[in-house]
């Protein structure tokens, strides 16, 4: 079966036979913030309704207490959610993972837990047809040839045209890249919605499992903050959610 470093080296073969067309330079737009509730979703639509290709909006936060970047997550939700309410059409199912879940059901406000992207699994043999579906709505995968990918690794990134980022999964985890490896996390999924959108979310042994294998894994930004997710997936998981069985003990 083909592997990780199969799919890189004939995505680098392929680059060199058919380079890809040049990007437009991308402008980013900075918004310093501090309590800015008020005006801060006018402010996000503004830069959304540029016609430039190639734009990325960036917040800095001073430390706002009131509600700031609770709107600024839940403007990704509603992003996330059009492409959830995109996959139902096309029947296919879909779990939201990690902060995606953590802010609304287990921290209880969106502004507490940092998301700078949405992660989603969808099951493995839909992959492809989930791709397809995100590069048809003008969505950009981060690597190239993403259509190779289900067959070499776990997920893959996709932006929007304004560089809001969508983690496409069809394995939880690097690490589970095995058939039916997430067949137990489907037969456990609790129901969750996003904004009004119906989904599932992974139970809470499960996502206590996701959150620990992430927090082992090396990364130049401090892990420190899977340690917080872990200890509120404990403290508010009720006892039947804990009856649950992790689809990832098999690792």
């Amino acid at each position: 079966a083909p592997v990780l470093a199969d799919y890189a080296a004939y995505a680098a073969r392929r680059a060199r036979e058919q380079p890809a067309a040049p990007r437009p330079p991308l402008v980013s737009v900075v918004t310093v913030v501090l309590n800015a509730a008020a005006t801060i979703e006018r402010t996000i639509r503004s830069v959304q309704a540029q016609r430039r290709p190639e734009i990325e909006h960036v917040f800095v936060d001073g430390g706002s207490t009131d509600g700031t970047l609770a709107i600024i997550r839940r403007m990704l939700r509603a992003r996330a959610a059009t492409l959830l309410a995109l996959f139902a059409q096309a029947g296919i199912a879909t779990m939201v993972s990690k902060g995606g879940v953590l802010g609304a059901a287990y921290y209880g406000d969106l502004g507490l837990r940092p998301m700078n992207d949405f992660d989603v699994l969808v099951p493995r043999g839909h992959a492809l047809d989930a791709i397809r579906l995100l590069l048809g709505a003008g969505w950009v995968s981060t690597q190239p040839m993403a259509e190779m990918l289900p067959d070499a690794y776990h997920s893959t990134c996709f932006q929007s045209p304004d560089r809001l980022d969508f983690d496409l999964h069809w394995h939880l985890l690097p690490e589970s890249c095995f058939a039916d490896a997430e067949g137990p996390a489907w037969q456990a999924a609790e129901p969750y919605s996003v904004d009004d959108v119906t989904t599932q979310a992974p139970c809470a042994t499960d996502l206590l499992v996701i959150v620990c294998a992430h927090a082992a894994h090396w990364s130049p930004v401090s892990p420190a903050r899977w340690v917080a997710d872990a200890l509120v997936i404990l403290r508010r998981a009720t006892e039947r959610r804990f009856r649950c069985r992790s689809s990832t003990t098999r690792i």
